[in-house]
């Protein structure tokens, strides 16, 4: 579709529904890549839960890791037990907004889909700033002495 005319349906619904700036939430949510816009707003949401999803996902690695996951069981062992409180006080709150994605898409609603829309983006930057925090410390995990050995068991 083109971003044009992706654009101007969004502008529309942005008056009617107040609405953040279209570019803003493109540049958080990827809205350009959404091919129809016959329903537009349920788009959104689900681009919005497409990331939701994908930090879930992250979070509830380091909270109950997968012992096939060698990344999982390396790096829930740096997060101190009030590290892991708040990370799944952070992970509650984004399943809450994938649930409540669940319900919409059961029972869509243009209103409801907008509100959905604008809090999710108001809470955002909150959502950020902890996640960024969180995978520095994943990230930082990797360059600490850890021995192979205490990782992955016994091979033989």
């Amino acid at each position: 579709m083109a971003a044009e005319h992706l654009k101007r349906k969004y502008n529309y619904l942005k008056t009617k529904y107040s609405l953040p700036a279209f570019g803003k939430l493109d540049m958080e949510f990827e809205l350009s890549s959404i091919d129809k816009d016959d329903f537009l707003l349920r788009d959104i949401r689900k681009k919005m839960i497409e990331k939701i999803d994908f930090f879930c996902e992250i979070i509830e690695g380091s909270l109950q890791p997968d012992t096939a996951s060698l990344a999982s069981m390396h790096e829930c062992k740096f997060f101190e037990d009030e590290e892991k409180e708040r990370l799944y006080a952070l992970y509650k709150r984004l399943m809450l907004l994938n649930r409540s994605a669940i319900l919409l898409g059961i029972n869509s609603k243009d209103d409801e889909e907008a509100e959905f829309i604008n809090s999710v983006f108001n809470e955002w930057p909150k959502f950020q700033e902890e996640i960024l925090a969180y995978a520095k410390k994943m990230k930082d995990c990797w360059e600490k002495e850890s021995h192979v050995k205490e990782e992955v068991g016994y091979l033989g």
